[in-house]
């Protein structure tokens, strides 16, 4: 038995009610958030390159873009690494993409450095993430040369050098004597730097 037009007709009011509710209870996709996958990476200053991840959360189905860039931190660009800029475009699907940093390795013994990096600019409706910052740790590789612990210069020197030291860390310890500019006032110094390399 065919149902009447009444029937039909409450049918399709029915139908396009369900849908209505359907679209009503659709879950909205979960904002696109981008962001550096650590705060603080570290490298070696002789390792070569070092491979930075940026990665996406919340919605992966939409394309969007960031930029990027680095600056100073202790470290210089072009001496102590080749400083980037440029900008990293998340296709859908892609949720990690990296940014690779050409660290240079000198001889000079300088103690680690630091290098900022900063994610800026999204498009297509992302935010930046808390780690859109982060920074990122060079580690030296030279140490000082052994130095003659018996040093001293004497009157050679006019005893502005008073003696050098090694420390266990593999700073150098130089301690000045002050020459008293008030002779006859009975003044003695010594002025300790720590450490100049």
């Amino acid at each position: 038995m065919k149902p009447s037009p009444p029937q039909r007709t409450l049918r399709a009011r029915f139908g396009c009610l369900m849908v209505m509710v359907l679209l009503a209870l659709k879950v909205p996709a979960q904002p696109v958030v981008v962001e550096f996958s650590a705060a603080a990476f570290r490298v070696d200053e002789n390792a070569g390159p070092v491979v930075i991840s940026v990665c996406r959360t919340g919605d992966t189905n939409s394309a969007f873009s960031v930029d990027y860039a680095t600056s100073n931190g202790t470290a210089t660009a072009e001496a102590d690494y080749t400083g980037q800029a440029g900008t990293l475009a998340f296709r859908a699907g892609e949720t990690n993409l990296t940014i690779t940093l050409t660290i240079l390795d000198d001889s000079l013994v300088e103690g680690d450095e630091t290098v900022w990096l900063s994610l800026s600019a999204p498009t297509g409706g992302a935010t930046l993430g808390l780690q859109s910052n982060a920074v990122l740790t060079v580690t030296d590789d030279e140490t000082p040369t052994m130095l003659d612990l018996t040093f001293h210069p004497g009157a050679g020197a006019d005893d502005d050098v008073f003696a050098l030291a090694l420390r266990p860390d593999g700073k150098i310890v130089i301690e000045l004597r002050v020459k008293n500019p008030w002779p006859g006032r009975g003044l003695r110094a010594c002025l300790k730097i720590l450490p100049i390399l």
